[in-house]
């Protein structure tokens, strides 16, 4: 079955690399890069951004169910697909993603200034001092004039309070989606508590020696999860 892994926010396809060497050789995955230009780039809403995501799946891997992992921003685009298409997926593992609705309009707009104005170095710099990424590993990343233009697209019209869905609508995901927090995640860990709360179906688990940045600091326990030999529990905390 084929396994689709969705970055997060100013990432990319190799983001997943460390994930995708510890697969069984030969296992099929698709990796799209949602910032390059194309239809799944983030000139789409949210809305837009599904409708691509579906003739592009049934293109690449038929209409059969997947698979699917998404990662921070990803995480959040792919709740929006499983609340739109559930029959699509057999099993899904959202990491360091909040799925519930944020009013942050002020800081998605200072930002998406900053990102088309500021000089890489300086941008970098202050993205990194962020408390949510304490604790975490700090990932190369692409640079370059399209490249902006697209992070302040997506800063917009995939902010968490553009989701297709409504928060009640939550309850309606089905045990086979898994949620995953870096314990070293302060401002993220939280959620783990607020999912049970909200009686999620699927099993919720905070990685121990892990920060947000989930593909980089948990590789390994994202493979076995991926391959099915992941001891996730209800209140689980696994060594990574």
């Amino acid at each position: 079955m084929t396994t689709v892994l969705l970055h997060g926010f100013w990432g990319q396809p190799a983001d997943w690399t460390e994930v995708v060497n510890r697969l069984p050789l030969g296992a099929p995955v698709w990796v799209p890069d949602l910032y390059q230009p194309g239809p799944l780039a983030p000139h789409h809403d949210i809305t837009g951004f599904c409708q691509h995501f579906w003739e592009e799946l049934d293109e690449r891997v038929g209409r059969g169910p997947v698979q699917a992992v998404g990662y921070s921003m990803g995480g959040r685009l792919l709740v929006n697909l499983l609340l739109d298409r559930p029959e699509r997926f057999s099993r899904a593992l959202v990491l360091s993603a909040n799925p519930l609705p944020v009013e942050r309009s002020a800081w998605e707009n200072e930002w998406r200034e900053k990102f088309l104005n500021l000089p890489w170095d300086e941008l970098e710099k202050l993205w990194d001092e962020q408390t949510v990424f304490t604790g975490s590993a700090q990932p190369l990343r692409r640079r370059g004039s399209v490249l902006r233009e697209m992070l302040g697209q997506s800063l917009i019209n995939w902010s968490p309070s553009n989701n297709i869905y409504l928060a009640g609508e939550l309850k309606s995901i089905g045990p086979h989606v898994d949620w995953a927090f870096g314990a070293r995640d302060t401002k993220y860990v939280d959620l783990a508590s607020d999912l049970k709360t909200l009686q999620m179906q699927g099993r919720v688990s905070v990685l121990e020696n892990a920060g947000h940045r989930l593909p980089f600091d948990a590789p390994a326990w994202i493979a076995d999860w991926n391959s099915a030999r992941a001891e996730l529990g209800g209140a689980a905390h696994y060594a990574t």
